[in-house]
Order: structure tokens, then C-alpha cells, then sequence
């Protein structure tokens, strides 16, 4: 490494001291040729509005609408041990299906007939599942397939260009966005079918904003496809895509009737398309949402013996829901950082892009949205029956450990003005909304920020 490349383990070291890390970012400014100070012009800096690029995932939500005897879901909780030894989990399993009057049941996979498939989707799905250890599990019988809604949205771009003539670009273009639609979680995932940029005069986010709204157009276009030439709708399984902020209340509801195993088998994407080792990745993402119900057990645990939350027994684990999550993904990049990062040997390149994507990642994520509080993703996400202590008194804790040490000094009073006063913005429109999710959970956000607030500028 050369000499003025400067260790990065410094970038990576989250003791390392403020002039060390400023150092690091200066080193890699000059380099691309940035000056720094006050004199600096916006042209000249990294995703300045002609230079930005930016692409999008969007996680949507699937429906199946159709009778509990021919939808896939309502099928497979039939089918579980858990179900079929009866008793009272069974029966308030048997309630939670029969409770079903619109018939609409999120998530659930789709049996599609071998014979409704073409040669090029029948291709596809052979290519997919040929290496997969677990291929088995997408096999009803001999004649039939069973598949997660995301990837029979890929299967219908299959068959559109297997069956028609099209002229090239348009076929090159389709081949193209068959590699957008990745499934590695509950929801389908589908990624920006190209690389915008401001870089004509267009607004970058007119640009984003323009090529979500094609994307989504295709997959509802694909989605209606699939009900009618995979016969989806004929069978009685018909397939709706919708964007939803929030996991499903149903299924939420489901969440706390089944063991935590058994859901995330329902309704765990199987990772079909989008990557190399499709089973290996299922695997892993089965083991980050137990990981994730662990940690929501034992910190359930832990505010017991606090006297947070009252005493009671956890009779099995449950699964978060954050496997059921929807919305959109941005990502930004630089044309500037993508020629610098060209040019630099492999090791550095991909250790500075890190550095500085983990910066972008600090400032976007972790500073920016305390101007506008906890909620400002989804300000109705929490229910007035979602408001339990682990949920919506996070900062008790901290404010019961400050009140006791009479000391603040670990506690940063900017960052606390600044939360502080994006939860009262939010309160108040809340208030202006008449929300009682918003109003409740900004306001016992608020009183008890607040109160840290108060210790901090009295205590120091």
C-alpha cells in the first residue's frame, strides 16, 4: 500500500479518535481531487445533483384470494403436526383459518400445473432448482408446482419472452430485468430494472421516481398475466401485488398461534432467484429471524426482571415479523467515486468504498432521521394494542439508569435536542391528523426523551 494510502484499519476501529478518522476522509478527498474547507464548491463534492446515481428495491406484499380447501397456505398450516395433534393451539388455529371471510390469505405460495408452463419457463424453473438441495419442496406431485408468489412473477417474464417474437432491444431488455426479481425474504423483491442519474438535467428523484412507477406497472402487468395463463385464476388462486408499509395484521396475528419454526416455514422466502447457493441463503435467513426471535425473547426477559413489564411465562418463541417487511429500498452512487474506485488497486477500492458507504450509511441512517423521530417511516405503524412497554418505552430504561446514577456524561446532548424535538413534530401531527397511534406512541416517546433531556442539561 502506497504511502499516502494510509492504513484503512483505522476506518473499520470504532475507538479510533476523531482526528484519526478525519484524517482518513481527508486523505481520500484529496485524492479525488476534492479541496476541503469552506472554499469547497458543491460541484466539485461526490453526488452533487449532475453526478448522483441511484437505484431501488421495492418489497411488496402478495395475496392469494380463493377458498381455504384450494389456496396453498391455509393447506400447508392444515398439514402440520402442530395442527393435527389438536387441542387448544389447534383450535385457535382452526379459528384464525375459518376466521378468513374474505378469503385473502398474504403470502401464501401457488400451484401452477407443469402443463400451463411453456418450454422457456419450464427452462427457467428446471435451471433454478437444478442445483438446490432442497428441490423437493417445490414439487406437489408429479403434474403440479408449488412456488412463492415472487418468483412466478420471473416465471411470467419467462414465458412472455418464450412466446412472443420480439424485436431485439425489447428481448434483450426483458432477459435484463429476469436478474431484477430476487426473493430472500417473505415479500417479492424487485430491483431497478437500470441506473438513474441526474446527469441529463433530469431531477434525480423524478428520475427514481419515473422507473419505480415502470417497474411497478410491469409487475402488476406480469401479475395479471400469471392469473390467466397459469390458469391461477380459473383454479381459484388469484394473485394480487400491492405495496403495504406494514406486515399484514393476519398474519401478525398468526405469528403468536404458531412456533416460530413452523412460520418461518410458511412463510419464509425459499430464495429461489438471484443467487448462487439459493438453499444456502434460505438457511441463512432462517437463522436471522431465530436470531431475531432470541434477542426479542431475552429482551423480553430482561424488562421482566427490571419491573418494566410484568411477569408471565413465554410458553414458546415466537417470530418476528420483521419477516414479513415491505417498502423501498434507495441506493445511492457517484459517477465521481465510481471512476475514482476504477482506478484503484482491488483491495483499496473495495476497502474505501466500504469506508465511505458505511459513512453515508451513519449520516443517512443514524443523523438524519433524529429530526424527525422514531416513526417518520411509517407513522401509523404502531396500533393502539401494539403499545407495550418493550414497544413503545424504549428510553425507560436509559431514563431509570440516569435518574439512579445522577450522571448523563455517556449520553449526547445534540442528539437528544435534535430526537427530541422530531418526536414533538411528530406528535403534533398527530394531533393535527387525529392519529391515536401517532399521538400515543410520539407522546410517551416524548415524555420520556424529554426527561433524559431535563437530567442531561441539569447534570451535565
Amino acid at each position: 500500500m502506497r504511502q499516502n494510502d494510509e492504513t484503512l484499519a483505522v476506518s473499520f476501529n470504532t475507538a479510533a479518535k476523531p482526528h484519526d478518522q478525519r484524517r482518513v476522509q481527508q486523505n481520500i478527498f484529496a485524492r479525488l481531487g476534492v479541496p476541503t474547507g469552506a472554499t469547497s464548491s458543491p460541484e466539485s463534492l461526490p453526488f452533487h445533483p449532475q453526478d448522483i446515481t441511484a437505484g431501488t428495491e421495492n418489497e411488496l406484499a402478495a395475496i392469494v384470494v380463493g377458498k381455504r380447501d384450494v389456496v396453498d397456505l391455509p393447506q400447508a398450516i392444515a398439514r402440520l403436526p402442530f395442527f393435527e395433534a389438536g387441542g387448544r393451539a389447534a383450535a385457535e388455529l382452526e379459528k384464525w383459518l375459518a376466521g378468513n371471510a374474505a378469503q385473502a390469505w398474504e403470502h401464501s405460495w401457488l400451484r401452477i400445473p407443469r402443463a400451463m408452463l411453456n418450454a422457456a419457463a419450464r427452462a427457467t424453473l428446471g435451471s433454478d432448482l437444478a442445483a438446490r438441495r432442497d428441490r423437493e419442496d417445490f414439487h406437489v406431485d408429479h403434474d403440479s408446482v408449488r412456488l412463492p408468489a415472487s418468483y412466478v412473477l420471473k416465471l411470467a417474464l419467462a414465458e412472455v419472452l418464450g412466446t412472443h417474437d420480439l424485436p431485439g432491444r425489447a428481448l434483450l431488455g426483458g432477459q435484463r430485468a429476469l436478474g431484477c426479481f430476487l426473493n430472500d425474504n417473505t415479500a417479492p423483491e424487485i430491483i431497478s430494472t437500470h441506473i438513474v442519474s441526474g446527469q441529463h438535467g433530469e431531477a434525480p428523484g423524478e428520475a427514481v421516481a419515473r422507473e419505480n412507477a415502470q417497474r411497478f406497472l410491469l409487475t402488476q402487468l406480469l401479475a395479471a398475466y400469471a392469473n390467466e395463463k397459469f390458469g391461477l385464476r380459473a383454479s381459484g388462486q388469484e394473485l394480487s401485488i400491492y405495496a403495504a408499509p406494514n406486515p399484514p395484521g393476519r398474519l401478525k396475528g398468526l405469528s403468536r398461534l404458531l412456533p416460530a419454526d413452523a412460520y418461518r416455514d410458511l412463510l419464509m422466502n425459499p430464495c429461489l432467484s438471484g443467487f448462487q447457493d439459493g438453499a444456502g441463503k434460505r438457511r441463512y435467513m432462517h437463522v436471522c429471524h431465530e436470531t431475531l426471535s432470541h434477542s426479542r425473547m431475552h429482551a423480553g426477559a430482561r424488562l421482566m426482571e427490571a419491573g418494566i413489564m410484568k411477569p408471565h411465562v413465554v410458553e414458546r418463541m415466537v417470530c418476528d415479523t420483521s419477516l414479513l417487511n415491505n417498502g423501498t429500498h434507495l441506493s445511492l452512487g457517484s459517477r465521481q467515486l465510481g471512476e475514482y474506485l476504477r482506478t484503484r488497486p482491488q483491495a483499496t477500492a473495495v476497502a474505501e468504498e466500504k469506508y465511505l458507504g458505511d459513512l453515508a450509511t451513519k449520516i443517512v441512517e443514524h443523523f438524519l432521521p433524529l429530526f424527525v423521530g422514531l416513526y417518520s417511516a411509517a407513522p401509523a405503524r404502531l396500533a393502539p394494542a401494539d403499545l407495550r412497554p418493550e414497544r413503545a418505552l424504549g428510553f425507560l430504561p436509559q431514563l431509570i439508569r440516569a435518574r439512579r446514577s445522577q450522571s448523563t456524561k455517556d449520553l449526547s446532548l445534540p442528539m437528544f435536542v435534535s430526537f427530541t424535538t422530531g418526536v414533538l413534530l411528530w406528535l403534533m401531527y398527530g394531533i393535527a391528523i387525529h392519529s391515536l397511534p401517532v399521538i400515543a406512541a410520539n407522546g410517551v416517546t416524548l415524555v420520556l426523551a424529554g426527561a433524559i433531556l431535563v437530567l442531561k442539561i441539569r447534570h451535565g
